[in-house]
């Protein structure tokens, strides 16, 4: 049985090898385990840096011919928000009623695509200026809508 040519068993056989191609023995270990020290390792200085046999994070863009156009600027402008976010806002563990901090559970949801289940967390600006320039992006935002 094929379809448009592509005999059907070679489908799976195709995202198999996908998977296989994102992972290794020592990053699948515990998949599901929310680790990302697991991707980098001690260069001779002492110093952390990537893996190099670590999956290939472009992996999730595609290959060849149907390779997504936008992934460049899909990791970049992700990078710039987070190095954003982390320069204007502390971002720590929520404290409960006693002053402790609440230690976030590393659950995920399951599907397609896991994502972590909601979790608490303290988001605050880190000084009066962040605060200032936080307050007028939003509203520069609004008036623009």
């Amino acid at each position: 049985m094929s379809t448009r040519g592509i005999e059907s068993l070679q489908i799976p056989w195709l995202l198999e090898t996908h998977g296989r191609s994102c992972t290794t023995i020592r990053h699948t270990l515990t998949p599901y385990a929310f680790k990302p020290e697991r991707f980098l390792m001690l260069d001779g200085e002492g110093n952390l840096k990537l893996d190099p046999s670590a999956p290939i994070p472009e992996a999730a863009f595609g290959f060849g011919r149907r390779i997504c156009p936008g992934r460049h600027m899909a990791t970049s402008s992700l990078w710039i928000s987070i190095a954003c976010i982390l320069a204007t806002f502390n971002v720590t563990k929520a404290l409960d009623e006693h002053g402790r901090e609440i230690e976030p559970s590393y659950e995920f949801d399951s599907g397609f695509i896991n994502s972590p289940l909601p979790f608490k967390c303290s988001i605050r600006p880190r000084s009066e200026q962040a605060g200032a320039l936080i307050q007028a992006a939003a509203e520069n935002l609004e008036s623009s809508e």
